[in-house]
């Protein structure tokens, strides 16, 4: 089940959840558990469809629980190896799409507990701090066991995946890096903190270098994303030390001992 407030690519994500799982060789059938936003379900219809998977339906309005209801029925009638609902898009403080959420949760407990069940909550990567809040509010109305990044094309929007290793429990299990419904990766931690660090210190050097102080400040704003663990300030202070002499292997030494602590 997936969950998140309106405009990250929740419903988005879901059709490329399904394609991931379809091109595994899984049988697939969505849910259309957004009757609350209009045109949601022929929204997700049209991602459905450019899955080849199954899509479970009603008319907008519909009550969520019973969409739901209905779906899981059918998926256990079709044997269905994955079922993927969709979930109205959602603010932390409207109290009645919120108690319809721990109602659809109690509804997939009570009919399908045999499941082997996974809580997604859909986040935007470009929305900071802010996602941390999110995933607190959220996990207090249902358990959430994963989290999906949205919008992360690059690792310049990567300080929240930070952040949220380093404050919450739930991990990061996939991002979405395009609009294309092959644009969904599962989250590899090594690869992206290696991306981080690399890329910092190999422009930072090569900026120091060229340009002196300025670039030096850039280099402490850009390697700011690192400044959350108080065990690495002075490493950082020292590594920019090392731009400032112009002390190029000094200064890649120390970046890898900082990526090694991550």
């Amino acid at each position: 089940m997936t969950n998140q407030k309106g405009g990250v690519g929740k419903t988005t994500t879901i059709g490329k959840l399904a394609n991931l799982f379809k091109r595994r060789g899984k049988s697939v059938t969505i849910v259309a558990g957004d009757t609350f936003r209009a045109a949601a379900a022929d929204q997700l219809t049209v991602w459905a469809d450019r899955a080849g998977v199954r899509i479970v339906k009603q008319a907008e309005g519909a009550d969520a629980a019973a969409v739901v209801y209905d779906a899981l029925q059918s998926a256990k009638s079709k044997k269905t190896d994955v079922t993927l609902i969709d979930t109205a898009g959602r603010l932390h403080n409207k109290v009645n799409l919120m108690e319809e959420l721990k109602k659809i949760d109690r509804v997939i407990d009570r009919e399908f507990p045999e499941a082997m069940r996974l809580n997604y909550i859909v986040l935007d990567a470009t929305t900071g701090q802010n996602a941390l809040s999110q995933v607190d509010l959220f996990n207090e109305a249902i358990d959430i066991d994963g989290i999906i990044l949205t919008k992360l094309d690059g690792t310049a929007k990567g300080g929240v995946v930070l952040a949220i290793a380093g404050e919450e429990e739930v991990p990061v299990v996939y991002v979405g890096v395009g609009e294309g419904i092959d644009d969904l990766e599962r989250f590899d931690i090594d690869g992206f903190v290696s991306a981080i660090v690399d890329g910092v210190t190999r422009q930072a050097v090569a900026d120091a270098l060229k340009k002196g102080e300025k670039a030096l400040r850039s280099c402490e704003e850009r390697m700011g994303i690192m400044s959350r663990r108080a065990e690495l300030a002075r490493e950082l202070d020292e590594l920019c030390k090392y731009l400032d002499e112009g002390d190029g292997p000094a200064a890649r030494k120390l970046a890898e001992d900082i990526r090694n602590k991550l």
